[in-house]
């Protein structure tokens, strides 16, 4: 049965190929979100189960060279085993492993317009909605969706190359989001220190002096910057505040003055 429901999806896949050869090539992909195939271990006790499951979720070399970068971030965000972010000792780490083993953020990370589309995709994300949900397995998926999107743009593969407006833009972004998660008890600290790492981020990407400076005092600070993650962290309000008070003032900054982009 496995056999021919593997030779059902080659013909599928084959069919769609040659549908393209009288298009654009990439016409069939560009602007698609990938289906991940499922897969059920044939047999429980199998050790290369894992291994097996990782491989079938890897994303197709068509798929990787034709995608729209939106889908291609939509496609990311799909990845079944996201979640796994949460087996780890920071969701820094969490994250470092799911670009280990899956092939898409790398790609994502190398597209020039990414920037734009993770800040929109963030925009429109609204926290207050978590409280929409009565379900708390539904909560709880939502929660871990807004925080995957927070880690991603937290990488230094994005706040490195973000450009002067871009930069406000998040920032003002983060702050909102922070704000608006304050506010539901179901966020807490584990909810929001993904908001602050963006924050956090941006500021020792920038090389804001105020910050710089406040790097070589708090020890916590510079565990949290590695990290993205409160835990291990002795006092955490403190974290907290002094990361929003420098993000405030570096975008009152950034406001009053002009610029172009980074170098």
């Amino acid at each position: 049965m496995k056999i021919l429901e593997n030779s059902y999806l080659l013909i599928i896949c084959f069919i769609m190929l040659l549908s393209c050869e009288h298009e654009n090539q990439c016409s069939c992909f560009e602007n698609k979100v990938y289906k991940y195939p499922s897969y059920i271990c044939p047999d429980s006790i199998n050790v290369n189960c894992w291994e097996n499951r990782i491989k079938s979720l890897q994303l197709t070399d068509q798929y990787l060279k034709c995608s729209s970068t939106d889908s291609l971030t939509t496609t990311c965000f799909n990845y079944p085993l996201m979640s796994n972010i949460w087996l780890y000792s920071s969701i820094q780490e969490g994250f470092d492993h799911i670009k280990l083993i899956f092939n898409g953020f790398t790609e994502l990370f190398e597209r020039t317009d990414k920037s734009r589309v993770l800040i929109n995709l963030y925009q429109d994300i609204d926290p207050l909605m978590v409280t929409n949900f009565e379900d708390p397995i539904e909560r709880g998926h939502y929660m871990t969706y807004l925080i995957a999107v927070e880690i991603t743009l937290a990488q230094y593969d994005v706040v490195d190359h973000l450009t002067i407006e871009e930069t406000k833009t998040l920032l003002e972004t983060a702050l909102k989001k922070y704000r608006d998660k304050s506010g539901v008890p179901n966020y807490s600290w584990v909810g929001t220190m993904s908001t602050i790492g963006i924050l956090g981020r941006i500021l020792y990407s920038n090389d804001y002096m105020p910050f710089v400076d406040r790097l070589t005092t708090l020890a916590d600070l510079n565990q949290f910057i590695i990290s993205c993650d409160f835990d291990g962290i002795n006092d955490v309000n403190i974290i907290i505040q002094t990361i929003l008070s420098d993000s405030e003032n570096y975008l009152n900054e950034l406001n009053n003055k002009s610029y172009g982009t980074k170098d």
